[in-house]
């Protein structure tokens, strides 16, 4: 797992978790987003990615996490740059309500990159499939 720190205050430090299968970077974001941190998580999520050449991002918002409004307009120019470092698309758990104002907060972020909310990992997970062109993502066969 690779991470990177942020302060949000003077008392705690945000923590950035993140870990990579298959070419989808897992972003766990917690807490609440002011600009300042989505600055930091943008160069966080590209740093971890950045011996990836084609990875999208699936994110699983903690019950916690929320954005500023502030936050928010930065996180979609932000995310509108990802696309230059490889960066395929935005897949969005929405299974709490927390979750849906993150995902509804970067609604209309379609500059060149695609943005996927789902209440479903497993849709997240096809989803992810298709942008990465292989049905081998995230697909473990027993055998």
């Amino acid at each position: 797992m690779a991470g990177s720190e942020a302060t949000t205050n003077k008392n705690k430090a945000q923590k950035y978790r993140f870990f990579i299968k298959d070419n989808v970077v897992f972003d766990i974001p917690s807490d609440v987003y002011c600009p300042k941190q989505v600055d930091d998580w943008c160069k966080a999520i590209i740093k971890t990615a950045s011996q990836l050449d084609k990875w999208i991002i699936l994110s699983i918002p903690d019950i916690s996490h929320t954005i500023t409004h502030d936050a928010a307009v930065r996180m979609k120019k932000d995310l509108s740059a990802l696309d230059a470092h490889g960066c395929q698309g935005v897949l969005i758990l929405t299974s709490t309500v927390n979750a849906k104002i993150f995902a509804h907060a970067l609604a209309g972020s379609k500059d060149g990159l695609t943005i996927t909310t789902s209440e479903s990992i497993e849709t997240l997970c096809q989803q992810a499939q298709e942008l990465l062109g292989s049905d081998a993502v995230l697909n473990y066969v027993n055998g």
